[in-house]
């Protein structure tokens, strides 16, 4: 089976916050400021502000993300996103990430 990328999202983001420390992990946000998307077959739009990626960084080095997002087509049409996963890097992948830095996916 191929994969076939659907859409790619540029995200301008506020600098993150961090929450301190609970139970599961440090938490963080990091709001969305805006940005663009484009897709197939001709999708794209603009990311609407105030869209937030709640982070848990767990004692093990995984980030656990939570994002809830709007999509706002060139048309206007909506597009409600919610993306859930983890992520896991190296210590200095991670660094480089934390710092702002271009990382290629395949390095984490």
């Amino acid at each position: 089976m191929e994969l076939i990328p659907l859409v790619q999202i540029d995200v301008a983001v506020h600098p993150m916050v961090d929450l301190g420390a609970f139970p599961l992990g440090s938490r963080r946000t990091i709001v969305f400021d805006g940005g663009t998307f484009e897709g197939r077959d001709g999708l794209r739009g603009s990311i609407a502000p105030g869209g937030v990626d709640w982070q848990i960084v767990r004692a093990d080095g995984v980030i656990e993300i939570d994002a809830h997002y709007l999509l706002v087509t060139d048309d206007g049409e909506p597009i409600e996103v919610r993306s859930t996963g983890i992520r896991r890097a190296g210590a200095e992948v991670a660094e480089r990430l934390a710092l702002g830095e271009e990382v290629a996916p395949s390095e984490y």
